[in-house]
């Protein structure tokens, strides 16, 4: 548990089963939905993260969203 947990949650361990790419999609989509303007990140985009956090992440939807939003930094930085 890093410190930005422990402060939220002292010291209450909340177990949570992995994410199957199909529900890493959907929390992914609803976030891109909120961030970024319409269209701007396509559906293929969100899939690949999705697989790429269920294979190389452990499912850990922070890992997609991280990724999600480091790549919003840099598109943003080249326009």
């Amino acid at each position: 548990m890093n410190s930005a947990e422990k402060s939220r949650l002292g010291n209450i361990v909340i177990e949570f089963n992995p994410c199957n790419a199909e529900e890493i999609y959907d929390i992914a989509n609803f976030r891109v939905e909120k961030a970024f303007k319409r269209g701007v990140v396509s559906n293929s985009v969100i899939e690949y993260v999705s697989d790429l956090t269920v294979n190389y992440a452990n499912s850990d939807i922070r890992y997609a969203l991280d990724l999600l939003y480091h790549a919003g930094i840099i598109a943003e930085k080249r326009r």
